[in-house]
């Protein structure tokens, strides 16, 4: 008889542990993919791409700031935008497609 009573007890504890834990589990999925765990992940999304924009400026108005001689100048392409990074190459739509790409990867 004490042997059915342990394997009783044991099976009463594992099974009110084993439904708290899927129960804890649940309303922590609940939490992050409802109205407000949505909202709180797109505003750090958000928050960090204009982050990474503004970064991105600065590297650039740095860069036109103290391009000097040579080829860091920015030259006027015949282009539509206007500007490259090389006399009529393609240098700006290369870099600015592989950073929407790294974008891409990190965002989306």
């Amino acid at each position: 008889m004490p042997k059915r009573t342990r394997w009783l007890v044991t099976g009463v504890a594992l099974g009110a542990g084993g439904s708290l834990w899927a129960q804890r589990k649940a309303k922590t999925a609940a939490s992050r993919y409802g109205p407000a765990g949505l909202v709180g992940a797109t505003g750090r999304r958000l928050a960090t791409a204009l982050a990474d924009g503004r970064e991105a400026m600065r590297e650039r108005e740095a860069q036109l700031k103290g391009g000097s001689a040579g080829r860091d100048r920015p030259v006027v392409s015949n282009r539509p935008g206007g500007v490259s990074s090389k006399p009529g190459g393609d240098g700006d739509e290369q870099a600015g497609a592989g950073r929407l790409a790294s974008f891409r990867r990190r965002n989306l």
